[in-house]
């Protein structure tokens, strides 16, 4: 009954809803990345944000944090950044600021990524809320636009603060031995 009902959902659409094609951010965009401002809701009450920012220096992102910079393993940067640049559909959910806390998305909540160039002008600004009732989608809204948007959830993984994910702790290992 349930999967009836979602499907249902999908067969009304009122007027300017349609499903559209595009990138979170374009690759032109992505070729002026210099930092990297990662928000992310840490799963406790009260809610608590967990902060990384990792910058570019030459060619390649390092985790800054008071005791260091740290390289980001290159392979995670580049899929995360294949990622944000792949065409992919939009679908309109809301354009109802008062209903960003139905979707997780709203400012104490969201998981907030924010792409900065390197004269600090803030290039995109991303929202990721939670995920739909299927689990299969994310609710998402840019910095530009108080529209929520659901799309696929390819983005799962890359929202997390944890130092090990994004790391290349292979290269610390002599230092243990």
């Amino acid at each position: 009954v349930l999967l009836g009902v979602y499907a249902a959902s999908f067969l009304y659409r009122p007027s300017g809803t349609a499903v559209f094609s595009s990138s979170l951010i374009s690759a032109q965009d992505i070729r002026e990345v210099q930092e990297i401002n990662f928000s992310i809701p840490i799963k406790a009450e009260p809610v608590e944000m967990g902060k990384m920012t990792l910058r570019k220096q030459g060619s390649r992102f390092y985790l800054h944090t008071a005791f260091g910079s740290y390289p980001v393993r290159q392979e995670i940067i580049g899929r995360f950044f294949s990622l944000l640049g792949a065409g992919r559909s939009f679908l309109p959910i809301s354009a109802r600021p008062q209903d960003y806390p139905d979707y997780q998305i709203d400012d104490g909540h969201a998981s907030r990524i924010v792409f900065v160039r390197k004269d600090k002008t803030i290039l995109s600004e991303l929202f990721f809320g939670m995920t739909d009732a299927v689990g299969a989608g994310r609710y998402v809204r840019t910095g530009r636009s108080v529209k929520v948007f659901l799309i696929d959830d390819a983005f799962e993984q890359f929202l997390t603060v944890a130092a090990p994910f994004w790391l290349d702790l292979q290269i610390y290992a002599a230092l243990f031995r």
